[in-house]
């Protein structure tokens, strides 16, 4: 399920200052959202998710911040709109509920870093269409895609670039294993 949600900056007109790569410090808000609204599955879902293979995943997503006024100072955004909207989607139907048990009874959110932080008060919550899944189609992405690659034997871990002929492959396989560990199958 995926959901739109609306947010305006607390301290609108002072200067509001997100850093570039907020990405970690929003996905750590989301989790603590679903931590406010039930524990015990904000528990299961960090030490457990999904599992195959000895692999977790936590099927959960967001998109970058869209602001449609903003400004670019050094390494920081200045958010300039009064609204600002983030798509979150889970797989899961259970983390639905949750969710929006989490968000409204959590009005207000923090985003940042130790230099600058912004404070949000969320003002909307809209439960958006499901996508009309055909047999072929093409996908944009709402957020940046990271594929890497474990090298066992060198101990290390490679990030591969679209262009790379690893790339294609390792991203299906990601899909491949989210698909068998969410439905509990193996092929």
């Amino acid at each position: 399920m995926r959901f739109l949600l609306k947010l305006e900056p607390i301290n609108y007109g002072k200067q509001c200052l997100l850093p570039i790569n907020y990405q970690y410090e929003l996905a750590s808000c989301i989790y603590q959202i679903i931590s406010s609204s039930s524990r015990a599955y904000s528990e299961w879902l960090h030490k457990n998710g999904f599992q195959t293979e000895n692999r977790q995943y936590r099927l959960f997503t967001f998109s970058n911040f869209s602001i449609p006024e903003y400004k670019i100072i050094d390494d920081r955004i200045q958010i300039l709109s009064r609204t600002i909207t983030c798509v979150i989607s889970f797989l899961p139907e259970r983390s639905t509920a949750e969710f929006i048990n989490g968000v409204f009874s959590r009005q207000q959110l923090s985003i940042g870093d130790r230099k600058t932080q912004v404070d949000f008060r969320v003002v909307g919550i809209e439960l958006l269409p499901e996508p009309n899944f055909e047999l072929q189609q093409n996908y944009e992405t709402l957020s940046p895609v990271c594929i890497k690659r474990h090298l066992p034997d060198e101990n290390r871990v490679i990030y591969e670039s679209p262009e790379s002929e690893n790339f294609a492959p390792a991203l299906l396989n990601n899909l491949l294993n989210k698909y068998k560990a969410f439905n509990e199958v193996d092929f």
